[in-house]
């Protein structure tokens, strides 16, 4: 690492000697997070210099969970989920709802010391600025300000995001931070002392800081985090004589300033420090009178796939379960040397300031060969599986491959890097492409992992999050591995699938994202209802029980959570349609104890609501609601509501004559749908008065045409209208004048909309058509075409090829010879009519 940071103008000596020497009060430990070569070697120095207390970065409101995080009985991954509502808007006006993740894997150097502490007794303690004051002190968009789903708390970020890494990637020729830092902390790391290990830490570390925007620092809080941790070190250093602090190292040399202040609570203070790298740069702290009930701190289960580097995750080390692998034989070879004394001791160490006299075991070099031996052979196991074509000669060449391309690259043994080269190169048989891929795809789930954590009984859980657990058990879904589910309900002869069916819509309603309904009814869009079966996907993921925990404020159960919700939703401000939608998720979630009061609810806004197509689309959904009701074994009896929507609904229909052109379809949608609704028996004696509006409307001088179309259908099927009637009404628009010519697309429009067979019956309807054609202009026909289009779009492919056979009869062609006819492009019709110009041009000179 020295020849590699030559030419840097940094005396890193003295600084070594202050951060990490055993004979001091304090010794400081800097890590990156998730590294096992970072865990292997804080372990080395937990068991020498046997520290009475231990620091650990990490907000500090999740020292209650320090038992359950280490408890025999916990697996990681987890996580830390801090939440944060800013009441009191200490943040920002807009008083938003924060929350942040801080991942553990069993390699992470935070888990590591806080598990040894405990075990040892030493007292131990996360001792970063709480996370509230984390937002307060960073600046809109900033750090953990960020507007992101998933915020994380780890910043390793830093390291790779500075200018000097950036000239080191030039140097050193790889192709990312994460290949460099396996290369010369993960890989190397395991073949030096820990000294010379945390040596290349801070050389590292400080040099990217140096090379860091100070005022990047500032915005997101880095310089108040640091002060606050100063406070906390001197704290400890009353009380304890070996204090061991650990870090992420880009934070290691800001917490060794001489220079600290004073925290004192509730905004009576503040904290001014210098940030440890530019002497005239200062940060100011305050803290704040924060309600208990605006913050919220839970340990929750994670996965491999959410800690995945590759996955979003900003401050995650990629493949993590590749390197799960790894730390599980770093951890048996560091606790078998230390325990059993053998002759495989990994550490012997004198009484000095430094241990000079530890040794490396030569075993080590042989754990990443094993782990990418075993992955290569696993990768071809399956591959053999689904595609039989690999055989063991392709698994030797690839391991040979690896081992010969980490010594191409000036590597110790092959890393993931390697083992990811030599399987593209030895398993992809010719072009690298989607159907050559799996290989390559295998490997890639298997180098993440699908195992998801565990916590202990004494966890503290959200009930919301038990009763979601609870019911996935009960119902047998699969919620112990990442991977994607398939669910098939007959939801209406299985009383049990039917209850799936609802959990499914509640952790829907939720917005927990756990399933999508793939196939089956849907009510609220009023497709597919006659479909007896349900099809769902899920899949258990860390947002799933994030979002869980953020609803708990509604409920212990989902149930409870789902009843609470929609109570809160129903008071906000919305029309009636709105509000007949949560009346269809009610229904969906089995919630029909709760229905009465929504309906309630329906019917007060009715009153205000003046909207005509919300008003008919709250019609259309009691309607079906009432329908269904006896399907989905619901007794509610919700015809009151009916007679009340319908009478707001026939209230506001005679104003919609002069409806906009944007809204036309809504418009002959509501009138066909209402015309439908009153076709039943039990609304006949209401269908004279709807038959009266609509003709009421005809009588409208300014009537949309495409409305009048629409009514016109209708009242022909009503028998109300001929259909010479209706033609008679169409040619009106076609022999008028030119405006009420270009109406006429829009009058059909309508027609054929709620009264298509008007077409086939006789000739009269397609002739006064065909002659509207033959006679319009070029320039109104092409203004004409948009809404010709549209008309004709409501018939089936038959229907308009009886159309077309039609036509051709009427012009003396043959129905088999019309179909031969080929459309003309556009610029066959343009190259045409150009030359037909050019011809008359001529003619008339």
């Amino acid at each position: 690492m020295e020849e590699l940071l030559r030419g840097q103008e940094v005396a890193i000596e003295p600084i070594f000697q202050e951060a990490f020497s055993y004979s001091k009060q304090v010794v400081y430990f800097p890590i990156r997070h998730h590294s096992p070569a970072c865990s292997y070697h804080l372990f080395k120095c937990m068991e020498e210099y046997k520290p009475e207390c231990i620091l650990i970065e990490g907000p500090e409101g999740a020292n209650e969970m320090l038992d359950v995080m280490t408890d025999a009985d916990t697996e990681a991954p987890f996580a830390i989920y801090y939440s944060y509502k800013d009441s009191k808007g200490y943040v920002s006006k807009e008083k938003e709802a924060y929350k942040c993740y801080y991942p553990f894997l069993d390699y992470s150097p935070e888990l590591v010391a806080a598990r040894y502490g405990v075990k040892q007794g030493a007292d131990t303690a996360f001792f970063d600025l709480p996370y509230a004051e984390i937002l307060i002190a960073s600046e809109e968009n900033k750090g953990l300000r960020k507007k992101e789903d998933k915020n994380n708390y780890n910043d390793d970020y830093y390291l790779a995001s500075n200018r000097f890494f950036k000239s080191l990637v030039e140097r050193t020729g790889v192709r990312n931070f994460d290949e460099f830092w396996e290369k010369y902390f993960e890989l190397k790391g395991l073949t030096i002392s820990t000294d010379e290990f945390v040596g290349n830490m801070l050389h590292y570390c400080v040099l990217s800081r140096m090379n860091s925007d100070e005022r990047r620092l500032q915005e997101e809080g880095c310089f108040a985090r640091e002060a606050y941790m100063r406070k906390n070190i001197e704290a400890a250093k009353g009380k304890y004589s070996r204090i061991l602090v650990v870090t992420g190292g880009f934070h290691t040399y800001g917490l060794m300033d001489s220079m600290w202040g004073d925290v004192v609570g509730c905004d009576e203070q503040n904290i001014k420090s210098s940030n440890g790298i530019s002497s005239n740069s200062s940060v100011s702290l305050k803290l704040h009178n924060i309600p208990q009930d605006d913050q919220g701190v839970y340990l929750m289960s994670y996965s491999m796939e959410a800690a995945d580097g590759l996955n979003g995750y900003a401050s995650g080390m990629p493949h993590p379960s590749f390197y799960q692998n790894v730390w599980q034989e770093l951890e048996k070879n560091v606790t078998d040397g230390i325990k059993d004394g053998n002759d495989k001791a990994i550490v012997s160490v004198d009484n000095g300031d430094s241990n000079e006299d530890e040794t490396v075991d030569p075993g080590m070099c042989q754990i990443y060969k094993d782990t990418v031996l075993k992955y290569i052979v696993n990768v071809g196991k399956a591959v053999r599986k689904k595609e039989g074509y690999l055989s063991t000669y392709d698994e030797i060449c690839a391991y040979n491959m690896a081992d010969n391309l980490a010594m191409l690259r000036g590597k110790e043994y092959p890393g993931a890097y390697e083992l990811y080269d030599s399987v593209l190169s030895s398993f992809v048989k010719g072009e690298y492409n989607f159907a050559t891929s799996l290989p390559m795809d295998i490997l890639r789930r298997q180098l993440t992992g699908n195992k998801i954590g565990k916590l202990c009984k004494n966890a503290k859980i959200p009930p919301l999050v038990q009763s979601f657990e609870e019911l996935s058990r009960k119902y047998k879904l699969k919620i112990g591995t990442s991977v994607k589910n398939e669910v098939t309900l007959s939801i209406f002869s299985t009383k049990r699938h039917r209850e799936i069916s609802e959990f499914l819509y509640q952790m829907t309603f939720l917005d927990t994202g756990f399933a999508i309904r793939q196939k089956g009814p849907n009510l609220r869009l009023k497709k597919d209802r006659n479909l007896i079966r349900e099809i769902w996907t899920y899949k258990w993921s860390t947002q799933v029980i994030a979002a869980l925990i953020d609803k708990s404020v509604y409920g212990g159960t989902l149930e409870e959570a789902c009843v609470s919700l929609v109570g809160s939703k129903l008071k906000e401000d919305m029309n009636s349609s709105a509000a007949s939608d949560i009346l269809i998720q009610m229904f969906e979630m089995g919630l029909s104890e709760q229905l009465s009061g929504a309906m309630l609810r329906l019917e007060q806004l009715l009153g205000q609501d003046e909207d005509f197509f919300s008003l008919v689309n709250a019609f259309s959904n009691v309607i079906m609601l009432d329908e269904l009701s006896t399907l989905y074994q619901s007794d509610i009896d919700i015809k009151p509501l009916i007679m009340a929507v319908y009478r707001k609904v026939m209230y506001t229909l005679p104003h919609m004559h002069q409806v906009k052109e944007e809204n036309l379809a809504d418009t002959m949608e509501a009138v066909k749908t209402l015309n439908s609704i009153l076709s039943r028996k039990e609304y006949e004696k209401d269908l004279e008065s709807f038959i009266d509006i609509l003709e009421g409307l005809l009588a409208k001088k300014d009537i949309n045409p495409g409305l009048d179309g629409a009514i016109r259908g209708v009242l022909y099927g009503r028998g109300r209208f001929t259909a010479s009637e209706v033609g008679n009404a169409c040619a009106g628009y076609m022999s008028g004048t030119k405006e009420k010519k270009l109406k006429a697309a829009t009058f059909l429009r309508g027609v054929f909309f709620t009264a298509r067979d008007l077409v086939f019956v006789g000739d009269t309807f397609l002739r006064i058509i065909d002659e509207f054609l033959l006679g319009v202009e070029d320039a109104d026909f092409m203004q004409l075409l948009p809404q010709f289009r549209i008309a004709f779009s409501y018939f089936t492919p038959a229907e308009i090829d009886k159309l077309g056979g039609r036509v051709a009869a009427m012009h003396g062609m043959e129905k088999s010879k019309f179909k031969k006819l080929q459309q003309i492009t556009p610029e066959v019709f343009a190259y045409g009519k150009n030359l037909e110009e050019q011809i008359l041009q001529i003619m008339e000179f």
